[in-house]
């Protein structure tokens, strides 16, 4: 059964980089895939440059640290990308980095406003039997995601749900991972 790490935290909260480190201190594999949920939109300037600048920043902490990142870009279906692993690295190990959970939320939501919470509860599930019954024993797979319950109640009904899904698929993660992790303000800490 594949590891399964679990990194969550307010936005700006130092997650992103805390992941990062921590895929590269794993040692499993020289190869890291990181699976970006990010959709790229056309004319978004800013987001387009942040997407850029995150790739710098992985390509060069890759070079200093002897490994290499593979990008692979995947706004819906996860699980597939995790079959697909299984069967491109059958018996080596891999790490892949998923960033993040709450714009994976965003994509299925946007894509279905009227999903219903047990289809994505059971999509979620899917997702991570196929990481713990078909990835290889010594692989990682780490999930960056928000932690949204800490604030208002958004005023308006999809907001509201993007919130609830977003709570639901952190706890299934949470509770099916070996290691949690909070960051706070550029910290971390472990609470799992």
């Amino acid at each position: 059964m594949a590891k399964i790490v679990f990194v969550t935290g307010g936005c700006r909260s130092g997650k992103s980089s805390f992941a990062q480190r921590y895929a590269q201190e794993l040692r499993i594999s020289r190869r890291i895939i990181y699976l970006a949920t990010s959709p790229i939109i056309e004319g978004d300037l800013e987001m387009s440059e942040r997407i850029e600048k995150h790739r710098q920043d992985r390509s060069a902490a890759g070079a200093s640290n002897g490994c290499t990142w593979q990008t692979v870009e995947e706004e819906m279906d996860l699980k597939k990308i995790f079959d697909q692993c299984q069967y491109q690295y059958q018996k080596e190990d891999v790490v892949i980095l998923v960033e993040c959970l709450t714009l994976w939320v965003n994509n299925l939501l946007y894509h279905n406003p009227e999903l219903e919470e047990e289809n994505f509860i059971l999509q979620a599930s899917e997702m991570i039997s196929s990481i713990t019954t078909k990835m290889s024993s010594n692989s990682c797979v780490i999930f960056v995601s928000n932690e949204l319950g800490m604030g208002l109640v958004p005023e308006n009904k999809l907001s509201r749900r993007y919130r609830d899904f977003v709570g639901r698929l952190n706890q299934l993660v949470a509770q099916n991972a070996q290691e949690v992790f909070l960051v706070v303000s550029g910290i971390s800490l472990k609470i799992k």
